[in-house]
């Protein structure tokens, strides 16, 4: 009969344990479909095509980090923010958090706090939440790095190919989330703790954004032939 009452007691006291939510990574995934690359053949030779090409980099406002003419090649790049035109051009990434539900490891830390448990509770209970990553950095003003990458080549009877691919990448390594973001994302309060000096901190979680990389639809370089092709027409 006592051990009964124990073993209902333990049950009593497991079930009103408190119960932590914590974030065990955090990952990005990538677009996985082929990266578009556009092309376009003009009837003119390649020194005019090439100038209209130079003169289009430098109206778009990118910035030539390498040009070498003598092979056709140019890589440039801009910061922008992220404006519903640029979300509209580009294939976004998700952010992928994996969280643990914890316990206490022994019934006596019942009464132990939320944050004790979750720096040394047990996991009984492992989800996924997902979050757009462009819709996350536009709403942090995060700016992103636009590159182009653009190939000149010389064809017959003085015709000229041009070459053009686009993708962008965040201008920033990482991303914090606080503990309300990410309640907003998943309903649950979900504070990072971190032993400082034997005192449990509750912090916020990074996410390394840094091999992110948003593939273009082709808009930006549709938009770039455009131009190309109004230079030419104006001479």
């Amino acid at each position: 009969m006592r051990k009964l009452l124990f073993l209902m007691l333990l049950v009593i006291i497991s079930s009103s344990c408190a119960t932590a939510y914590v974030v065990r990574s955090g990952d990005v995934t990538n677009p996985t479909r082929k990266i578009i690359r556009r092309d376009k053949e003009f009837n003119k030779d390649f020194d005019d095509l090439w100038q209209a090409v130079v003169t289009a980099c430098e109206e778009t406002g990118v910035s030539i980090k390498v040009i070498e003419r003598e092979r056709g090649t140019i890589s440039a790049e801009k910061s922008i923010p992220i404006t519903e035109e640029l979300s509209e051009a580009f294939e976004t990434g998700q952010i992928v958090l994996t969280y643990d539900k914890k316990k206490p490891a022994v019934w006596y830390d019942c009464t132990a706090s939320k944050d004790w448990i979750a720096a040394r509770g047990k996991t009984v209970e492992s989800n996924l939440v997902e979050l757009d990553l462009i819709s996350e950095l536009k709403r942090r003003n995060v700016f992103v790095t636009v590159s182009y990458n653009i190939y000149v080549e010389k064809l017959e009877n003085n015709d000229t190919n041009v070459i053009i691919n686009i993708f962008a990448y965040p201008a920033q390594p990482k991303i914090k989330l606080s503990p309300e973001q990410i309640k907003i994302m998943s309903g649950k309060l979900m504070p990072q703790v971190f032993e400082v000096d034997g005192k449990l901190i509750p912090q916020g979680f990074e996410v390394d954004i840094s091999q992110t990389k948003f593939l273009s639809k082709g808009i930006f370089e549709d938009n770039f032939f455009k131009l190309i092709e109004k230079l030419i027409e104006e001479g």
